[in-house]
């Protein structure tokens, strides 16, 4: 009984431990139709023709059940939620993956995400702004419809990079397909 206690404590770190793990993150310049096409994709949109594998039992999966997540390293003038030039080049690009075939019928959710510089009050605000700022700029500028995008600001609360609480990937903006 303690054996599969363990067990199970460690396959369910492991699991969150992947999760945060398999949130691909793209600079603005990296960031390219395909590569935001194969992180958003949910398991079951697979393209046609390609058979879907199923099966039971425990397992390891790259994306958390809930669909795809990549994130973003937006650049925002400092404690600003305006985007730069680079950021809305790289939105664009966004936008084109998300009017693909294997995209075009999902909703997304993007959550705006902060570094822990500031007090945590100021730092959800920001991080809700830059949501915002993103999916206004995707709506109303690139045309997805609005209904599509949700956006949600997680302040300093989710690092990628713990080690380095100021590190550039800590600010960043997450796309999450739902």
């Amino acid at each position: 009984m303690v054996l599969r206690s363990f067990l199970a404590c460690c396959l369910i770190g492991a699991a969150a431990n992947l999760a945060t793990a398999a949130e691909l993150v793209l600079t603005e310049q990296d960031v390219t139709e395909e590569a935001l096409v194969q992180a958003l994709a949910k398991p079951d949109a697979e393209p046609e023709g390609e058979p879907v594998v199923r099966a039971r039992g425990i397992r390891m999966m790259e994306r958390p059940p809930e669909g795809g997540r990549a994130g973003l390293l937006i650049t925002f003038l400092m404690d600003s939620a305006q985007l730069s030039g680079s950021a809305r080049t790289a939105l664009g690009t966004a936008a084109r993956a998300m009017r693909s075939q294997r995209l075009g019928n999902l909703a997304f959710t993007i959550e705006g995400h902060a570094d822990p510089r500031g007090s945590s009050e100021h730092n959800q605000r920001l991080s809700q702004a830059r949501a915002e700022s993103v999916v206004r700029h995707l709506s109303d500028v690139e045309g997805i419809p609005r209904e599509r995008l949700t956006p949600i600001g997680l302040g300093s609360t989710r690092p990628l990079n713990r080690e380095d609480p100021g590190a550039p990937e800590n600010r960043r903006v997450s796309i999450v397909s739902r």
